[in-house]
């Protein structure tokens, strides 16, 4: 929260690129180690777990699927945080590049980041699921790395949720104060309300993450959030996108029909019935089938409500469709500087590509030091500190060639 407030959008872009960088060669060690380590590969695929490999199971159906990836989608394009990885970039061409860079990594990623505890499973089936990433890590990683990829994954959680505090704080600070409350607030001001407000969505966070456990855990909160928010908001953004007909009007009638609905089939439907005999049978299917009522509240109901609306709406195109019409008209004119050259581009600067280059030359260096300390995990060590100095180079070599244009 206190680097988030303090350092705003790089704070969230350095520890975000930060973390990727370290956080995935752990992971990939980790994936390395384990196949030099396992002699016995048929062994082991006996030795999972009942039914581990199942693409479904009675909790999670294939319509399960089938709607977690469509919220995905939605969250995937649509997603307040993700905008700023296409803000910080210096032209258009670079925005597509990192996000047709970040669709791919999105696909490929998940493969390389399940396999430790899928292997380490496979090794210890009787182990609590939750501390099967971990449990691999201390298995192949020598002192040092373990540490490294535990300060990886924390720092992985923090820039997810200083991705989220930025985000709201600046929309919060810009659409709703600004142009509610406030429409010639200055500059001074309007920093002084985003961090204000930074902090307050931060506590806030806090004190969710402490009740998490009274919420039914993670995993059933993560699903009931993304249910009750990700579809109701993100849908309509992307609907608006493509059809000329919704307006942002679309937005908050898609969230408050859903979100209503949510809330009333979860928290509801259960405790009327106890004092409402007739209403127990559906309440008892409503619990059976639970994860089939968060599709259709995050998904379907969504998708029907915005069909409505565009069913309903005029023939005249909106007055937000017609706004990005013309912003992407603007974008698309080529602009140049006298000379006939193209997309002349402000001067680059270098700072971020300096910091990482030298956050890394600074881990490099502590694990390769390691390694005089550590006389049976001495490859390992050297090997992992070395691909990451060599990685640091690499990007101060980026950063003097992007200076000198």
């Amino acid at each position: 929260v206190i680097y988030t407030v303090v350092g705003g959008l790089w704070a969230v872009l350095m520890t975000d690129v930060l973390q990727f960088v370290i956080l995935k060669l752990s992971v990939l060690f980790i994936v390395i180690l384990f196949f030099f380590r396992i002699d016995d590969w048929s062994g082991l695929l006996n030795n999972a777990p009942a039914g581990f490999f199942d693409l479904t199971s009675n909790s999670y159906t294939f319509f399960f699927l089938v709607g977690w990836c469509a919220t995905q989608f939605f969250s995937i394009g649509a997603e307040w945080a993700f905008v700023q990885r296409s803000l910080s970039v210096k032209a258009p061409r670079d925005a597509r590049k990192a996000n047709y860079l970040f669709g791919v990594l999105y696909l490929v990623s998940p493969v390389l980041w399940l396999a430790p505890p899928i292997l380490y499973r496979m090794i210890n089936p009787d182990l609590d699921p939750e501390q099967a990433y971990i449990l691999a890590g201390q298995l192949v990683l020598p002192a040092g790395m373990v540490g490294l990829m535990v300060a990886a994954m924390f720092s992985a959680t923090a820039s997810m949720v200083s991705s989220q505090l930025n985000v709201f704080a600046g929309v919060l600070t810009n659409d709703v104060y600004k142009n509610i409350f406030r429409p010639s607030a200055s500059s001074e001001n309007l920093v002084l309300v985003g961090r204000l407000l930074t902090a307050l969505i931060g506590v806030t966070l806090v004190i969710i993450a402490i009740i998490v456990p009274q919420l039914g855990g993670a995993e059933k909160l993560v699903i009931s959030l993304s249910s009750l928010l990700v579809g109701p908001l993100m849908a309509p953004l992307l609907w608006g996108l493509f059809v000329d007909k919704v307006d942002s009007k679309a937005v908050w009638v898609t969230a408050l029909v859903c979100f209503t609905t949510g809330v009333l089939i979860k928290f509801g439907i259960g405790p009327l019935s106890s004092m409402v005999a007739i209403i127990e049978p559906i309440a008892d299917l409503l619990s059976q089938f639970s994860k089939q009522v968060d599709i259709f509240v995050g998904v379907i109901l969504p998708l029907l409500t915005l069909a409505i609306i565009q069913v309903s709406s005029g023939k005249e195109p909106s007055a937000g469709w017609l706004r990005i019409q013309a912003r992407i008209s603007a974008n698309n004119e080529v602009v140049t500087d006298g000379q006939g050259r193209a997309d002349v581009l402000p001067a680059v600067d270098t700072a971020p590509e300096r910091i990482i280059a030298l956050s890394l030359l600074v881990c490099g260096l502590t694990i390769t030091g390691l390694s005089l300390f550590q006389s049976g995990a001495t490859l390992q060590l050297v090997s992992f500190g070395s691909f990451v100095l060599v990685l640091s180079c690499l990007i101060w070599a980026t950063r003097i060639r992007s200076s000198s244009r």
